[in-house]
């Protein structure tokens, strides 16, 4: 459930990312931020150390996005 909540936020970053305009790095770690990293440690909590795995790979792959 919280996986596909992450990857639909991070599509929608991809989006802004891509888009004619395109947001700059400062507004798209905010952007990740708000969707993604919220949601996160708001489960952090039920997920304990087991999910570190999981949030290292979405982190990797919003650095991805912004570089």
């Amino acid at each position: 459930m919280v996986k596909e909540k992450c990857t639909k936020a991070l599509d929608v970053i991809k989006v802004v990312a891509n888009s004619k305009l395109g947001a700059d790095k400062f507004t798209l770690l905010h952007l990740y931020r708000y969707l993604v990293r919220s949601k996160l440690h708001y489960c952090c909590i039920v997920y304990g150390s087991a999910r570190i795995l999981y949030l290292n790979a979405i982190d990797a792959h919003i650095l991805h996005l912004s570089s």
